[in-house]
């Protein structure tokens, strides 16, 4: 009987959670904006700090109807995380023992939009392939490359050489 109840409980957060999205983004709300609401409704915010009211009326409410506060840190962080992710993106490229052409061409296909084969290879040889077939937003695709990278760089940093190779289609 609780585990039902409790489901409840997670449907109604993911709805809510889903709709306050819908919100802060038609409104344009920047996460730092968010940070400062969620500071204000919490009592920790800074003097001087004014946080704008829409906002943090909105959070107020989604609280009174028992939305769990300690969600909008989860949330934000989820935001932020989003919102540096192209930034994050070049410098992990910017990082990787590649060529500077390999290295741009990587950074290009988060900065226009490119699409086309990934290959890497290891010592001549093909060792995995990453297919991008549609044009995202460049916070999707640096999250999306960012993890396939990190897969395959951690799989292969003690096989030899790394070589980089994007067609464009």
């Amino acid at each position: 009987m609780n585990e039902s109840h409790k489901a409840d409980f997670e449907s109604y957060d993911d709805k809510v959670e889903k709709e306050f999205k819908n919100f802060i983004t038609e409104k344009q709300f920047s996460v730092d904006e968010l940070r400062k609401a969620y500071y204000e409704v919490c009592g920790i915010s800074e003097a001087g700090e004014n946080a704008d009211s829409e906002l943090v009326n909105k959070m107020q409410e989604m609280i009174e109807d028992r939305y769990p506060l300690n969600k909008f840190s989860r949330l934000i962080e989820k935001l932020d995380e989003f919102d540096n992710a192209p930034a994050n993106f070049k410098s992990m490229v910017d990082n990787l023992n590649l060529t500077y052409n390999e290295k741009s061409a990587l950074n290009s296909i988060v900065e226009k939009g490119r699409v086309g084969d990934l290959e890497f290879y290891s010592d001549g040889e093909l060792i995995a392939e990453i297919k991008i077939t549609k044009q995202e937003s460049p916070e999707t695709i640096s999250i999306k490359l960012l993890k396939e990278l990190t897969e395959i760089f951690n799989d292969v940093s003690s096989k030899g050489e790394l070589s980089v190779q994007f067609t464009e289609q």
